[in-house]
């Protein structure tokens, strides 16, 4: 199966990253360096980088953008900030969901209608898989996105 792009942790730093970009463009791949994960609660995201989720969200942007890296995986929260928006690096927002109650293991997701008002600054987007068994829903969320 040919692989396009795949992802790394920006909080491994710069120089770490550097050596994966390297390899991945050796290889005709791009890399996406995911921020601080959707999984992470806003206080956990303050207790590992000392400061709230979007300035820890935009310096680790800029980590990838030094790296090299091809892309930044966020969520729709910190994509509504102009700096993180002016990065010039892809941008993969995760946890779109259609209502709040579906969030599921995500602590910070993003509803579609936030998704669809961020729609011109995303260059990804990433769906949920508890859609997949809810194509009416599915369809929904690709409509609005496209």
């Amino acid at each position: 199966m040919p692989v396009s792009y795949f992802t790394i942790a920006a909080p491994m730093g710069v120089h770490m990253m550097r050596q994966h970009v390297r390899f991945a463009h050796e290889l005709g791949m791009e890399v996406l360096a995911a921020t601080a994960h959707t999984h992470m609660p806003p206080g956990d995201v303050r207790d590992t980088y000392n400061v709230d989720c979007i300035p820890a969200i935009y310096s680790l942007g800029n980590n990838a953008l030094e790296a090299g890296c091809d892309g930044i995986v966020l969520d729709g929260e910190a994509l509504k900030n102009p700096d993180i928006q002016g990065l010039p690096l892809k941008k993969l927002v995760t946890g779109i969901r259609l209502k709040l109650h579906e969030r599921r293991r995500q602590s910070r997701i993003t509803l579609l209608e936030e998704a669809k008002e961020l729609k011109e600054q995303m260059d990804y987007a990433v769906v949920s898989s508890g859609y997949l068994d809810k194509p009416e829903e599915l369809i929904e969320i690709f409509k609005s996105l496209l």
